[in-house]
């Protein structure tokens, strides 16, 4: 049994990146634990907080913390963001951690990013076996400056990618419609494109940062 740490900017970012993820590490018997970093003030962010619950017990994972941040202004906060994430992380002393793409588009995800290389760094007393950054969709793949290049992949089963879709499904105001890379048919194609690249019928990718030998 592994401790398993996903780090996500906002509520919808952990099922995006890693849903799949985190319901095969939960069926192999592992601890998940997810940590939101900024809530959504521009909206009803209680609402999509009681959502992120029911994305929980869906998902079916260990423990899910929101550290209250105020998106679009973590740049403000920075180093109170490091501390956060590094709290969070001693303690859960994961041994894999998943994280957000320091490559994406949107500037919380940077942050959070930045933020997690300082916390989960190597030389500490507890440090992780493996950090990977996993891709959003509408995010990752609007970078301009480094296209997602995934080095690593989690094969899924069809259940687990349609329990993953039913559970974003949740954050109803976070869908979109068909061609948009949010939509249920192309949360599904995504995987399905990940998932020929590793000869799997489906998929999620992945960049791996550090693994230790």
């Amino acid at each position: 049994m592994s401790k398993i740490l996903v780090i996500a900017p906002h509520a919808d970012d952990e099922v995006l990146g890693s849903g799949g993820s985190i319901i095969k590490h939960v069926e192999n018997g592992d601890d998940v634990y997810v940590v939101i970093v900024a809530d959504r003030y521009t909206g009803d962010w209680q609402s999509q907080r009681e959502q992120s619950k029911n994305v929980k017990a869906i998902l079916g994972y260990t423990e899910l913390t929101h550290l209250g941040m105020e998106d679009e202004k973590l740049h403000e906060s920075y180093h109170q963001l490091i501390h956060f994430i590094e709290s969070a992380y001693l303690k859960v002393k994961p041994d894999i951690v998943y994280t957000c793409n320091g490559d994406d588009i949107n500037t919380d995800h940077q942050h959070v990013f930045s933020a997690s290389a300082v916390a989960c760094r190597r030389v500490q007393t507890h440090s992780p076996s493996k950090i990977l950054c996993y891709e959003i969709p509408s995010s990752s793949d609007q970078s301009i400056t480094n296209v997602f290049a995934p080095n690593s992949f989690n094969t899924l089963t069809e259940d687990q990618v349609n329990k993953k879709i039913l559970a974003f499904s949740v954050y109803s105001d976070e869908m979109r419609q068909t061609p948009n890379p949010r939509s249920v048919k192309n949360i599904k194609t995504y995987a399905e494109f990940r998932g020929l690249m590793c000869n799997s019928l489906f998929a999620e990718s992945f960049i791996v940062k550090y693994e230790r030998s």
